[in-house]
This record gives C-alpha cells, sequence and structure tokens, in this order.
C-alpha cells in the first residue's frame, strides 16, 4: 500500500442498524480525496455503496489480495456472525425428561400431602389433649416443625438412586 494512503483519506460510513442477517448489508461510504496537491483545500468526495458484496464477514480471508484498505463496522458482540450465533440447546433423552416430570410430579405430590398431614395434626391437637394410647398430654410441637418432620419422612418416596443410576449408565 501507498505510504502517504493514511493522510490522504477521510471519510464517513452510513451503515444499517446492527443485525443477524448475514447477507443483508447497505450503507454508503463517503470518501474524502486530496488531490495531487496536498495543500489545495478542496478535496475531492466520492460516494460509494456499501453491501453485503463488499462486506468480509468475522473469520473470512482473502486470497489472492496484496494488501487491502479495510474499516471495521460491527465489532464484538454486535458482529453479524456473533448476533446469527444461536445457543447450543441441551440434548435431553425421553427417559430423563419423563423421570424429571414423575419426579416434579412427586416433590409436588408430598408437599401436598404434608399440608394436609400438618392440617391434620393441628386438628387432632385441638380435639384431643392427652393420647389415648400413650396416657399422657399431647405434645405441643410447632406447626412449622411439624410440617418440616413430615417432609423428612415422607421425603423417601422420590427415587434419586433411579436419577443417579441413569447418570452413571
Amino acid at each position: 500500500p501507498p505510504a502517504a494512503l493514511d493522510q490522504q483519506l477521510h471519510g464517513d460510513i452510513m451503515i444499517d442498524a446492527p443485525n443477524d442477517k448475514l447477507y443483508n448489508c447497505s450503507g454508503q461510504l463517503r470518501l474524502k480525496t486530496n488531490g495531487a496537491d496536498s495543500t489545495a483545500l478542496q478535496a475531492e468526495e466520492q460516494v460509494s455503496a456499501v453491501n453485503a458484496k463488499n462486506l468480509c464477514l468475522r473469520g473470512s480471508k482473502l486470497k489472492q489480495t496484496d494488501w487491502m484498505i479495510g474499516v471495521t463496522v460491527y465489532a464484538g458482540m454486535e458482529s453479524k456472525i456473533q448476533m446469527n450465533a444461536m445457543e447450543a440447546t441441551a440434548k435431553v433423552p425421553a427417559v430423563e425428561r419423563a423421570l424429571n416430570n414423575y419426579i416434579n410430579f412427586l416433590f409436588l405430590l408430598i408437599f401436598l400431602v404434608c399440608i394436609g398431614l400438618t392440617v391434620g395434626t393441628m386438628t387432632m391437637r385441638e380435639t384431643q389433649k392427652v393420647h389415648s394410647y400413650l396416657g399422657q398430654p399431647a405434645s405441643q410441637a410447632k406447626d412449622l416443625t411439624t410440617f418440616f418432620t413430615y417432609i423428612v419422612l415422607l421425603n423417601a418416596f422420590i427415587p434419586l438412586s433411579l436419577m443417579v443410576t441413569l447418570e452413571v449408565a
């Protein structure tokens, strides 16, 4: 490239906003070049179209080219390649998906059963002040403690060993 080219070229680029369409780009390049006399105050303005034909996307390689002049218009996350990239979707087998649904259903069922048992315990506490089978006064445990006691007792219904077996296999 000519050594003094950067002193001779000045211009503006107007281009459309960043988007994910790889083959759609439109804009204008207004290039002001000084004449042969670098002291001339008047500059000649050339207007060129910027489109997909003269756009090099990120990762492009030019072949059979000694030199070129380029301008970066989209960079970072605004580059067309980055905006067009899709996140990888997780591949979950149908058996594992069904098992996850089954376990979620069990969590909900256990939660509802624990609420029912806690309400039943609170009702029984009000009606029976003495345990008939023990002959002693009924305990005055807190309702929240009773709820979590039932959660601990019923969590054996959730087949965690089955999940571990599927992960290992």
